[in-house]
């Protein structure tokens, strides 16, 4: 298993529930290093929309001249992403759109009931909340997306509400001094949050009690293959024999091409701040809250609020820009201008992470043309939202089993 992040200890845990000896190659120090480390916490199904939504072409363009846009396009970025721009821009259409819509929902509403098996019946703290999940709005018209998207998913099983002002206050009463900048809002009562970090370190561990093992600082310098049939990895030397799973989020593609397999994955870079809340204990929001005008979202973590948002196309720069960390201080002052004073800035925690993002907006799941090579990637932005079901469905698949969701739409040779 290469991968410590959230997919790679997910499927880890599931090869190791099934009796199959494994052992999972993280190069960084730790595990959750990467985009598993900070992300935003929330598991939402009914927010499976990919990226590429239509008239997304708009948008990127004006990215390029608007330092403050949820998605921001860099100039320096854009040779490197041209027939990766061109996929993702051609699978925008509204057919398209639709249909990865409806598979990742599909997918994710599976993961979000494996979550909260997983985290029963193992004993999981990761700071878990069931209490749903708030959109708010600061025009009708800005919501009107996202009711087309709620009408499309609604026969497939989501659950949602549209509130007006006074319903919205009153389901979370912590945005009551945003009031004039809450038109309206879609409530998701079957969503969730958690921290997916303290998720995957607690899943780790019951891995390891199984039978799995773990390395980290244990980079892999080359994939073996005999044939058509790989065989094992090459770790600092060291040959490990076995099938591989390519569970390495944005890193994905740099391996699965020593093989001639390409993947349609790039990195797209997120940003989140976590605070410390105890200043603000006795009125700490209740539910987790996106704000649609500047697409972030705030979530409540235990004694922490983690504030999470934007996408970066800028390569693999990990630089963490002022101007992005600024715009998501702003997103808080918005939403909760009373309880912004009483937050000890200098003790957030800013962080950025490359979220693995397929052209076509869903995951690659499944076995690879040669023998021997599976891969689970190219969760975008749903990556906590989708990694349990995921693991699920390609263990079932490496064993033989009927995966219990339609795995089709995530063929890895698509």
């Amino acid at each position: 298993m290469i991968g410590g992040g959230v997919i790679g200890v997910t499927t880890l845990y599931e090869l190791a529930a099934d009796g199959v000896p494994a052992i999972l190659l993280e190069a960084r120090p730790e595990l959750a290093g990467g985009a598993t480390h900070a992300n935003g916490g929330a598991l939402t199904p009914g927010l499976s929309d990919p990226w590429n939504s239509p008239g997304v072409h708009k948008h990127l363009f004006e990215s390029l001249f608007d330092p403050r846009s949820a998605m921001k396009l860099r100039l320096k970025a854009i040779p490197g992403l041209t027939f990766w721009g061109l996929r993702f821009l051609r699978h925008s259409t509204r057919e398209r759109h639709a249909r990865a819509m409806i598979a990742g929902f599909g997918l994710a509403s599976y993961s979000l009931r494996r979550t909260r098996q997983l985290g029963a019946d193992l004993g999981l703290e990761y700071n878990a909340s069931a209490a749903g999940f708030l959109k708010v709005f600061a025009n009708r018209n800005e919501m009107q997306q996202s009711l087309d998207f709620c009408r499309i998913l609604e026969s497939h099983g989501l659950r949602w509400n549209v509130l007006d002002t006074d319903e919205v206050l009153q389901l979370e009463p912590s945005l009551t001094h945003a009031a004039d900048k809450i038109a309206c809002g879609i409530f998701y009562p079957d969503e969730a949050s958690g921290d997916a970090r303290a998720f995957t370190l607690g899943l780790a561990e019951r891995a390891i009690e199984l039978g799995a093992k773990v390395r980290t600082s244990a980079k892999v310098d080359d994939i073996v293959a005999d044939g058509n049939r790989v065989t094992g990895v090459v770790v600092n030397g060291e040959v490990i024999e076995g099938d591989v799973v390519i569970a390495a989020g944005a890193d994905s593609p740099l391996l699965s091409r020593r093989l001639g397999l390409s993947l349609a994955v790039k990195p797209a870079k997120g940003y989140s701040l976590t605070l410390g809340a105890a200043g603000i204990s006795d009125e700490m929001p209740r539910l987790p809250v996106v704000d649609q005008h500047m697409h972030a979202a705030v979530t409540p973590l235990g004694s922490q609020l983690r504030l999470a948002g934007t996408a970066e196309f800028t390569g693999h720069d990990d630089r963490i820009r002022q101007e992005r960390i600024d715009n998501l201080f702003v997103l808080f002052e918005r939403l909760y201008p009373h309880l912004a004073p009483r937050i000890d800035k200098s003790s957030a925690i800013p962080w950025a992470g490359f979220r693995p993002m397929s052209a076509d907006g869903m995951p690659y799941i499944g076995p690879a043309s040669i023998k021997g090579l599976w891969v689970n990637c190219g969760h975008g932005h749903m990556g906590w939202s989708m990694a349990p079901g995921s693991a699920r469905v390609l263990c079932d698949m490496m064993q033989g089993r009927e995966p219990q969701v339609d795995a089709s739409p995530f063929n890895v040779m698509r």
